[in-house]
């Protein structure tokens, strides 16, 4: 098997990092080196550089993109992995994902994020909407690749200059599957791999969501997403609604919070997703005002 380059991004994750980098260490693969890039203002890096084998690197800035970009130039490898500090890998992560990327013959693959046993029930909840990575109801074909568990041939991420910058909200990865694709790149899912992602609390969920809504604008400047909120009326009869219903017992989620618990969930999703859309599309126009 070839060497991979594990790449782990972090900002005040004190509370995380340590779970995650043992985590790493205790994976069963032959060779394979791991690389933190960190930008925290908390104990994370001196946390991180306590660790033997564990390459610890000081970002001057902060961002998904920017870290991640940073791990790629100083990565050592061919094949590079992503993951996030919130994150318990399994034993076998990197040979379920290196073995799809090889046998498939393609350039990148990504895999679920379940949330790990113990967690609360509203970040349970959460991840039955589906994200980040899947949730609790795991990745489809056609969904875009989530960095909290991936891996890609490095020559590929260089031929399309790695993750863009601009991407100050998240989406980076979204964009970068994209961008893979559109350079005759095949990005595959690989529904046996997965990590455990730790889940959000309610106010953490709602502050993720606006964040989202602010990078789909830069995904998308389709007005389309005024509507959003709206979808809660045809969300019981969508893919994910029945996917939830039929996978319950796996979840081991009530019935109570499957017809009023996470229906509540998505219309705030919806909604917190579109004030942020609309906070970036007023700022474009400050932006363009102050610069014209």
């Amino acid at each position: 098997m070839k060497s991979v380059s594990v790449v782990l991004i972090t900002y005040n994750e004190e509370n995380n990092i340590s779970g995650c980098l043992r985590s790493l260490l205790d994976l069963d693969y032959p060779k394979y080196e791991i690389l933190v890039v960190d930008a925290s203002t908390d104990k994370t890096f001196d946390i991180a550089s306590k660790f033997k084998n564990i390459k610890t690197i000081k970002s001057k800035e902060k961002g998904f993109a920017v870290q991640r970009n940073l791990g790629i130039k100083l990565s050592k490898n061919e094949l590079i992995a992503f993951t996030d500090a919130d994150c318990i890998v399994p034993k076998d992560w990197l040979k379920v994902l290196v073995n799809s990327l090889e046998s498939n013959k393609v350039s990148g693959v990504g895999g679920n994020a379940y949330p790990p046993k113990g967690s609360s029930h509203i970040g349970l909840c959460i991840a039955c909407l589906g994200f980040p990575a899947g949730g609790a109801l795991g990745l489809s074909d056609n969904d875009p690749i989530s960095t909290c568990n991936a891996i890609f041939i490095k020559k590929s991420l260089q031929k399309i200059n790695g993750f863009d910058t601009s991407f100050s909200y998240g989406g980076e990865d979204t964009d970068l599957t994209r961008r893979l694709r559109a350079d005759s790149n095949k990005i595959i899912i690989e529904k046996n791999s997965f990590v455990y992602h730790k889940t959000r609390g309610f106010n953490e969920f709602l502050s993720w969501c606006f964040r989202r809504g602010k990078a789909k604008f830069h995904l998308s400047k389709n007005p389309i997403q005024l509507f959003m909120p709206l979808t809660i009326a045809i969300y019981p009869f969508s893919s994910k609604f029945r996917k939830l219903i039929s996978k319950r017992k796996v979840i081991n989620i009530d019935i109570f919070s499957i017809i009023f618990v996470v229906p509540v969930l998505f219309f705030l999703r919806q909604l917190y997703m579109t004030s942020g859309w609309i906070y970036e599309f007023i700022r474009s126009f400050s932006w363009k005002e102050k610069h014209s």
